[in-house]
């Protein structure tokens, strides 16, 4: 039979848990946390099923995850949570379910508020810190009000219209800003002046050597000797300058222990309304907004290289509920839902080839991005920087669903179109600005190959053509309760479910040309 647990919103705001449902899930056996949502009953992201007042929260691009709709949502606004672990019934999709039902208004006024706090006064110091950070680290706060929707001398909606809404606001702040200590490696101020000597200590030396002739630097020191390879490059010294952090120290390697902050604000919004035409004809809408900057994301822990997020979520729907008569009942429902993110490196790309003087690679001065530079066995931190791009999710969603009481037998039937049109569109990032690493095969040790400005292997690619596919779902469903007696009932269905491959909205398919000849004058291109 179909396992569910459901969890009431009186009761997900009191328990011990951070107000998010993916925490409230996390208390499930059958659930585990994956990325930036969770498996139910075992199942991946894309077979499951997780909606709001019946709309899709998955986000159509990242593999049918579910992100911030759905794990951020006011537990305020929440009325009842149903988690179906496995054999759901027919009148759900996906095998994993997870259905939130929101709350509405009544004829009486009512409200809430919340605050919630995390300090770090509170906390032990760090392992490695050896100062006790005395700061807050979440302020989360907001509140909830609903009722008739009374205008007065000009409506009355008592026993006709309510109103609900909710607000809230949710932030790491800058001085928090969620700290977490990570130890990064980088090379020392002898390194970077090319002189290696201490590579010699220990028990397993290292030797680096000169690549034209294969003799050991003298003093393992790249400047030491005569002749090639004896300078060092001034496109690798550019980039030590302007984005590694000044070494405090000789030694062998700098370690450092970077205490990384990510402040956050969120802003979520939730607006409903319910109004009843008769006792037959109720008219129900739902929006929602979700709103999530993060400034400071980084790719590099040196607290140079990264990039910004933003996040924005929408979700809405308006239905219609017709009672035929007390057997009889139908809801047409319309929903409409968005998740959108967009990522944009923190440096311009053209400025970071004209201070390094970095050759070879040409792109408009509205690029940003970063070149990717690998380093071997060293461990020494990479350059790195998540490129720029716009991904949104857009699901156009009519569901249509009728109950018939018939005895002791309760019908079901239904059937859901889903037009579901993901939009990435890649804007100019490191793919355009190029990957180099440096694996040591020239000198014997990779930070030594990159002082020379000899990388084991370069790529460059072109940025790929953006992405705007179609495509529509299809779900028709059948099912009957049977209540056999007080004591048992049985339900039995069938549901079919088909999903169109998806095809590019202007009918276009991109492929790799081995004799194209793209901007570059290199050959092989889309």
């Amino acid at each position: 039979g179909e396992l569910d647990e459901i969890v009431t919103g009186q009761d997900a705001r009191r328990d011990a848990i951070s107000r998010s449902i993916f925490a409230l899930l996390a208390t499930n056996p059958s659930s585990v946390s994956h990325g930036s949502t969770t498996m139910v009953g075992g199942q991946r992201a894309p077979y499951g099923n997780f909606t709001i007042d019946g709309v899709t929260t998955l986000n159509n691009i990242y593999g049918g995850t579910s992100g911030g709709m759905t794990a951020d949502q006011a537990f305020e606004s929440i009325a009842e949570i149903k988690v179906t672990d496995s054999n759901g019934a027919a009148d759900t999709p996906g095998f994993g379910t997870v259905i939130t039902t929101t709350k509405g208004g009544t004829n009486n006024y009512h409200g809430s508020a919340f605050y919630v706090t995390d300090n770090s006064y509170f906390n032990a110091a760090p392992f490695f810190s050896p100062v006790r950070t005395k700061s807050p680290l979440l302020q989360w706060y907001g509140g909830s009000v609903g009722g008739p929707v009374v205008i007065p001398k000009l409506y009355n909606g008592h026993n006709k219209t309510f109103f609900f809404v909710t607000w809230e606001h949710r932030t790491f702040p800058v001085s928090g800003g969620r700290p977490s200590f990570v130890p990064i490696t980088l090379p020392s101020a002898n390194f970077e002046l090319g002189n290696f000597s201490q590579l010699l200590t220990g028990t397993s030396p290292l030797y680096i050597s000169n690549p034209s002739t294969g003799v050991d630097y003298p003093s393992n020191t790249i400047t030491g000797g005569t002749g090639p390879f004896t300078t060092l490059s001034s496109v690798a010294q550019a980039f030590q300058a302007n984005y590694f952090p000044a070494p405090p120290s000789t030694f062998s390697f700098q370690d450092y222990a970077v205490l990384i902050t990510a402040p956050e604000h969120i802003n979520r919004e939730d607006y409903k309304i319910d109004h009843h035409f008769s006792e037959r004809s109720i008219l129900s809408g739902r929006y929602t907004r979700q709103y999530d900057p993060e400034p400071d994301n980084y790719d590099s822990d040196t607290y140079i290289l990264g990039h910004s997020k933003i996040a924005t979520y929408n979700n809405t729907y308006v239905s219609h509920t017709y009672t035929f008569n007390q057997n009889l009942v139908n809801e047409l429902r319309a929903a409409f839902a968005k998740d959108e993110r967009d990522y944009e490196p923190f440096h311009n790309g053209a400025q970071v080839l004209a201070k390094t003087g970095l050759e070879g690679i040409t792109v408009a001065p509205s690029v940003q991005g970063f070149p990717a530079i690998y380093f071997g066995s060293s461990d020494i931190e990479q350059m790195y920087e998540n490129p720029s791009q716009t991904a949104v999710s857009y699901n156009y969603q009519v569901l249509d669903n009728i109950n018939w009481q018939r005895g002791h037998h309760s019908i079901k039937a239904g059937v859901s179109i889903t037009d579901t049109r993901p939009r990435s569109a890649n804007g100019n990032g490191t793919q355009q600005l190029g990957t180099l690493d440096f694996s040591g095969f020239a000198s014997g040790y990779d930070y030594a190959d990159f002082l020379l400005g000899i990388p084991s292997s370069v790529s460059l690619n072109e940025n790929p053509p953006n992405r705007y596919n179609r495509a529509i779902n299809t779900g028709i469903y059948g099912q009957d309760t049977w209540t056999v007696s007080p004591k048992l009932s049985v339900t039995f269905g069938l549901r079919w479910d088909y999903y169109q491959p998806p095809v590019d909205s202007n009918d276009r398919r991109a492929n790799f040309d081995p004799y194209y000849i793209g901007p570059t004058g290199l050959a092989g291109g889309i």
